[in-house]
């Protein structure tokens, strides 16, 4: 997908802090491609020519993800690329919100971009809301993105969503080491945010509910990104 490999592998904030722009990329380009593949993603269309101008590539994030990056990253000879995949692999694993939701499986807005042209006009805000009512109708009980942008953080502070987890870049560390060394501001901290998704009267819910976290099931509520 164009806008993936023209602004989100470029201007990724993940991606410009380790100064990573400029070089081989085409593993994080596969690692995109098969998240594509879970069939989640929704995109954003250009109407005088309907090119793709935005997406939200979503997954289905599970306990042993995490274990499965780091391995993937040991496998990788660019060290630069294997510091990025471990440090996705310790941003996904250090909340542990399987065990914390009692959830076997979360709904992540996993990558998201648009195209420069198309910034500051609501997009990404949309792509987001989508994804929430996506995870919603799959039958998802939490919602997640990890907010490697400032601009992403905003979007999921604007939903009323709860920030479970941080880190900044700059604390990073990889045997002693500093990882991220080339920080532009705004873009100094990662923050994870989630939502637990309630469920409309309309809507069965597909799991028991947890007895370690008994909570009431209330309509949810989510303003409009048209708004």
């Amino acid at each position: 997908m164009c806008v993936m490999r023209d602004t989100y592998l470029k201007f990724e904030p993940s991606i410009v802090n380790l100064g990573l722009p400029g070089q081989d990329l085409s593993l994080l380009d596969q690692i995109i491609r098969k998240g594509m593949k879970e069939g989640m993603t929704i995109v954003a269309l250009r109407r005088n020519d309907e090119r793709v101008v935005g997406a939200a590539i979503n997954t289905g994030s599970c306990p042993w993800d995490p274990r499965n990056l780091v391995c993937l990253a040991d496998r990788c000879q660019c060290e630069s690329i294997q510091n990025l995949l471990k440090f996705y692999a310790h941003v996904t694993a250090s909340p542990d919100l399987w065990k914390e939701y009692c959830v076997p499986k979360i709904f992540e807005c996993t990558y998201l971009s648009v195209s420069n042209e198309c910034q500051g006009q609501g997009l990404a805000k949309r792509l987001v809301r989508d994804s929430w009512l996506l995870a919603r109708d799959c039958g998802y009980r939490l919602f997640r993105i990890d907010c490697t942008s400032r601009y992403t953080a905003k979007i999921a502070k604007s939903f009323g969503w709860r920030c479970v987890w941080s880190i900044p870049y700059q604390k990073y560390m990889a045997d002693g080491k500093q990882v991220f060394r080339h920080i532009r501001a705004p873009h100094t901290i990662v923050e994870v945010y989630v939502d637990q998704i309630r469920f409309r009267k309309d809507y069965c819910r597909p799991y028991p509910v947890c007895r370690k976290r008994k909570k009431k099931i209330t309509t949810p509520e989510i303003r409009s990104a048209d708004r």
